[in-house]
This record gives structure tokens, sequence and C-alpha cells, in this order.
């Protein structure tokens, strides 16, 4: 990561100024790709957002860490991942990483099972639906290898989430340990994916000409094939809401299960 012969150029969230550890967040990108990145959105001290634009390829990086104790925080990462979702064009291809401090598999993700009331991250379950792929488990399907551990447990909480169609440039993934390199309690989790297969031959001038063209609906000679691609769109917008409440209704559940913890 820091070999001699690569020079990155990074870019940060804010810290907390509460907190000396725990939150504020980064992305590198080597040197040679700065040219491509167009946009940098610090959304919060847990979340950041980089879009780089190449011929037809729209590349959205997103770098989060899911607070434990900050269901606030959580909720508001969730919900806009959902909302960047929503507003993805055709050319557009979305990458996920960070510490989501919650496992996607209480088997595989866990050195030991979690209690019956294990509850996963519902932005999990929402992004499988949409096609994203969790890089290091395409890589090893039934491997148990973990990012965090203590002298109690071990659990894959650091997660790289890419898009399906993008995924399939996957070439390799793995998770590293740290020693030498930082002094995180956190491994390292790699994902090596070629974007070839996804950037056009069209110049940026043909691209944008293409971007400005007006839509016409032709409904009397839609096919059925048309119908049902509408339907699956629509179907999509509809699971964004259903997500985006659930979400929501997650947060009001653990405040009353919490409540009535606290009045015991």
């Amino acid at each position: 990561m820091h070999a001699a012969n690569r020079k990155y150029v990074g870019f940060w969230t804010s810290a907390a100024m509460d907190k000396k550890k725990g939150s504020g967040v980064g992305i590198l990108v080597e040197e040679h790709w700065e040219k491509h990145v167009g946009a940098v959105r610090k959304i919060n001290e847990y979340m950041i957002e980089i879009i780089l634009y190449f011929k037809q390829l729209e590349l959205v990086i997103l770098g989060v860490y899911i607070p434990p104790n900050d269901k606030a925080a959580g909720r508001l990462i969730q919900q806009r991942i959902v909302k960047i979702m929503s507003k993805k064009k055709r050319q557009t291809q979305i990458v996920i990483f960070g510490d989501f401090n919650h496992t996607a598999n209480n088997t595989l993700d866990r050195q030991h099972l979690q209690a019956a009331n294990f509850k996963r991250l519902p932005i999990f379950n929402w992004m499988k639906k949409q096609d994203f792929s969790d890089m290091y488990r395409d890589m090893h399907p039934t491997s148990q290898k973990y990012t965090w551990s203590s002298k109690e447990a071990a659990t894959r909480i650091d997660y790289i989430w890419v898009l399906e169609e993008l995924a399939s440039g996957l070439q390799k993934a793995n998770i590293k340990e740290t020693e030498e390199i930082t002094e995180s309690d956190h491994k390292i989790v790699i994902a090596e994916i070629w974007i070839r297969h996804m950037i056009g031959k069209n110049s940026k001038a043909e691209v944008k000409r293409k971007g400005q063209a007006r839509t016409v609906y032709l409904y009397d000679q839609a096919k059925a094939e048309d119908w049902k691609n509408y339907a699956q769109e629509l179907q999509k917008h509809l699971e964004i809401k259903e997500v985006l409440k659930n979400i929501q209704k997650e947060e009001q559940d653990e405040e009353k299960y919490q409540s009535k913890i606290d009045s015991i």
C-alpha cells in the first residue's frame, strides 16, 4: 500500500470533535487516477463519497464506518447508501467498503455463533437484492477468515461490496495482516478489480451528447419485454422505500428494547 513506487492522493472526512478515535474516514487514490476524480462529498465524519469519471463509466466509491454505539449515525449512513443507489444511472457502478461493525453471515463471519436474536444490518439484505457482491466471499465462498479479533471473539466486519457488473472484473480478494503496516486492531481487506470491460470507446464529447438526448415513450410500440423491464424498475423503487422504512423501524425497535431493559 505504501510501496515506494506508488504515490497516493488522500481524501478525508473530519473526525468528531468529541472523539479521539473511532471517527474520520478516508479514501486513497493512486496519483495517476486523480485526473478522473470529479466529485468528493464528505457526508459526515463516518462517510465519504468519491466519484471518478471514465468513458461511459461513472464510478462511485463510498467509504463508510458504522459506529456500534451511535444508532442515528448508522441509520443515516444506510439511508444515504440507499438514496445514492436510487439515483444510479445506467453507466454508474458503485463500490462500498469499510467497517460495518456487523456481520453479513452469522455462521461464516463469526468465530462463535451469535445468539438466536441475531439481527443482520438491514443494508446487507438490501444490497444483496440490488446485486451487490461481497468481494472476499465471492473468492472464498466457505472460508472463515476474520478482520477483527479480541481474546474472546473474532469476526469479519470489514467488507468491500461491489455491483455485480463491475464485480465481474474481480481478479483477487483477500484479508491481510496489519502487523508492521498499521497499529489498527483490524486486518486489511484487499480486492483487485479490472474495469476494462466497463470502459467504452466513445469520447467524452460523444458520451455527453448521448447524455443530453431526450426520452420519448412509445407506449404503442412497447413490447412485453419492455413492460417487464418497467415493472422490475418500479419494483426496485418500491423496495428502496421499503428498506428506508425498515432502517427507521429497526432504530425504533432498538430504542424500545433498550427502554425496557433500562426499566428493569
